[in-house]
């Protein structure tokens, strides 16, 4: 059928290359483009140079004692076990895994190497909630540090939404954190420092050939770059997160909630003993706050770690497919990962229900 497959040689914005292509149509029918269409580009170029040279800005910062920055990025999700001389390793459901990379801005820095938090989907899956049991245990982990800014992209599921920041404004009431900012790159343009993490693992992962069990994946990726760190979120990290965003105030005409867009905002910052939100929507402006809690929510208690008696689990189905067709092809030593695998027959499959792609906002 004369199919072939390539990997681009670059990750082109889809919005400035819509518009390339719609103005190339216009010069050749000798026509102009529209006022409309060329607002709409000046303020995406203008918001993409705006986030890059506040990243570069942030990159070039002299290291702080007490102030951590990372960009964080959840690397494609990747499946296990890897045979790739095996036929039916193709054809199999296999196990979803997740990597949550902190690096540092800077491409050479020893005194910030990459923190991977990892997980798989028998533990937990890749909605809003797992994420910030993941960002909580970053945070855990940098003893002492007062302040944290972390770079984004704009993925709606993963890094901006209600229930990321409704944590967030906990988390810093409730440990010895005095600020944690978060700022997002411009769709279309979020190459940062975390991609070249994921480069490393995708190569070492190839140069390691077979990827029998979730242990062998936790080894390639500590071993993808010197002095990365990898955690593991296992079933007791995971805290019943909620989002506490109020309704908009029908009675007040001034409620800043009323036409607040979390697509607009390029930067959210949450104080120790505040509980309202900073935000902007241009670098160079100054915050503005947000009063978006609900009332009676308590920033000062965290969620309790409360989590089910048995695991999220996967497919019952599917742990005996990998059990039935790659398991016997395994040195002996890996099968007991897989034996030992929680099971729910209830649990949905994250490649069947499409939950192991994001978009961004």
């Amino acid at each position: 059928m004369n199919i072939s497959l390539h990997r681009p040689q670059s990750d082109k914005c889809f919005d400035c290359e819509m518009f390339q292509n719609e103005a190339n149509k216009v010069k050749e029918a000798k026509n102009v483009l529209s006022l409309q269409q060329i607002c709409q580009m000046v303020v995406h170029q203008s918001k993409a140079k705006q986030a890059n040279s506040s990243y570069k800005l942030d990159a070039e910062k002299e290291s702080q004692l007490n102030t951590k920055i990372f960009s964080m990025d959840l690397e494609k999700s990747l499946l296990i076990p890897i045979i790739p001389d095996v036929k039916d390793c193709f054809f199999t459901n296999r196990l979803v895994v997740f990597n949550l990379t902190f690096a540092s801005l800077k491409k050479k820095d020893p005194t910030t190497p990459a923190k991977c938090i990892v997980w798989h989907e028998a533990t937990s899956g890749r909605d809003a909630k797992n994420i910030v049991d993941a960002v909580y245990k970053l945070l855990l982990s940098e003893r002492d540090i007062k302040h944290f800014i972390f770079w984004a992209d704009n993925c709606s599921s993963q890094n901006k939404n209600w229930f990321i920041f409704t944590a967030l404004v906990t988390i810093v009431n409730c440990l010895e954190i005095d600020s944690i900012t978060m700022k997002y790159l411009t769709k279309g343009h979020t190459h940062m420092t975390a991609d070249g993490v994921h480069g490393n693992i995708e190569n070492n992962i190839k140069k390691q050939k077979y990827i029998y069990d979730f242990e062998d994946f936790k080894n390639c990726v500590r071993t993808s770059r010197k002095d990365t760190i990898v955690i593991e979120v296992t079933k007791e990290d995971i805290l019943d997160w909620n989002k506490k965003k109020r309704n908009v105030r029908q009675k007040d005409e001034n409620d800043s909630l009323r036409c607040f867009l979390l697509k607009d905002v390029v930067e959210v910052k949450f104080l120790r003993g505040e509980r309202t939100l900073l935000y902007k929507k241009q670098f160079v402006e100054e915050y503005k706050v947000l009063d978006f809690l609900q009332k009676k929510y308590s920033v000062h208690e965290l969620p309790t770690n409360n989590p089910p008696t048995t695991s999220r689990g996967i497919k019952t189905v599917k742990k005996h497919e990998i059990i039935s067709k790659l398991v016997p092809l395994m040195p002996t030593n890996r099968k007991q990962f897989w034996i030992n695998l929680p099971e729910n027959s209830n649990s949905l499959d994250l490649i069947d229900q499409g939950e192991v792609f994001s978009t961004e906002t």
